[in-house]
């Protein structure tokens, strides 16, 4: 989970993702992304919370139609205050769970 709002904090959020992203151990392992806090003023869109994490929509693996060449890793832009989007990432994380 990622503060979509907090510009000072998605430089570390992104380097700590990387390092997880990095772990061999886990190359198989499907990554959920949150960006939260999208209801906020300040937050920042999707195209922008992507940038920020360096994961462009074709390096990843879809919500809906699957690029069977990415790692199995997708961004969902949340707010639990709204209540949205949180229940489309936990659909698409369980569809690959074995």
């Amino acid at each position: 989970m990622v503060d979509a709002s907090d510009m000072e904090r998605l430089r570390e959020s992104r380097e700590e993702l990387e390092q997880v992203l990095a772990d061999a151990s886990i190359q198989e392992v499907p990554v959920l992304v949150f960006g939260t806090k999208v209801d906020k003023r300040d937050a920042i869109s999707e195209e922008e919370f992507r940038d920020a994490m360096d994961l462009p929509y074709h390096q990843t693996y879809g919500k809906e139609a699957r690029n069977a060449h990415c790692r199995k890793i997708e961004v969902f832009m949340i707010s639990a205050r709204k209540q949205v989007g949180y229940q489309e990432g936990f659909a698409w994380l369980s569809e690959l769970i074995e």
